[in-house]
């Protein structure tokens, strides 16, 4: 059972697809939101993509603490449902776009994104995950001084961040590592 862990909609019950998705932990999203409501001086009024969303646990979640609006990109059929069911029961600020995230750089956003998290498959090379990453910020996806978190394998080697990220630091959790970095309006000015 997946549920929310706090803030407005805290021990609601979410969907999860029955394979196919590794859904956060309810201790790893706590202190996700814990860090993040830390780096960003507050949750309230973010914008949130989360990108590999799977039942999208994370950007619920990220919501139910004060985000103001969260987009939430999967591209397999069957979590696609399950997100659209999720954000329908909760009445969430929230829209689910069935996408691959290496495929968002078509996307047109009308405003940046404060914080973008990414829990890609955990054999995701770091490669692939930064190239994500960097066509978000070519993209003007993600604003200036805006967070960036990655999921991944604690056995993963290598950063998860282009250059024009900066580095902030990773933690683990049992098998879990969870990357944190801000994007840097130098590296945004450059590219």
């Amino acid at each position: 059972m997946t549920r929310i862990v706090a803030g407005e909609w805290g021990s609601r019950r979410l969907a999860v697809p029955r394979s196919g998705v590794r859904p956060t932990s309810e201790r790893v999203r706590e202190a996700v939101c814990n860090r993040l409501e830390h780096l960003s001086g507050g949750l309230t009024g973010v914008r949130v993509l989360d990108i590999f969303a799977g039942s999208g646990a994370v950007g619920l979640e990220l919501l139910s603490r004060g985000a103001a609006t969260a987009v939430l990109v999967e591209r397999d059929r069957t979590a696609v449902q399950v997100l659209r069911d999720n954000v329908a029961k909760l009445q969430a600020n929230a829209t689910v776009l069935a996408s691959d995230a290496a495929k968002l750089t078509d996307r047109s956003w009308p405003e940046p994104f404060d914080i973008v998290f990414a829990d890609p498959p955990y054999d995701m090379t770091m490669t692939h995950i930064a190239a994500v990453f960097a066509t978000l910020i070519q993209g003007a996806a993600i604003a200036v001084d805006g967070l960036v978190v990655a999921e991944t394998a604690k056995r993963a080697t290598g950063q998860p961040w282009p250059a024009a990220v900066d580095p902030l630091d990773s933690r683990d959790y049992g098998d879990t590592r969870i990357w944190y970095g801000r994007v840097s309006s130098v590296a945004v000015d450059n590219t």
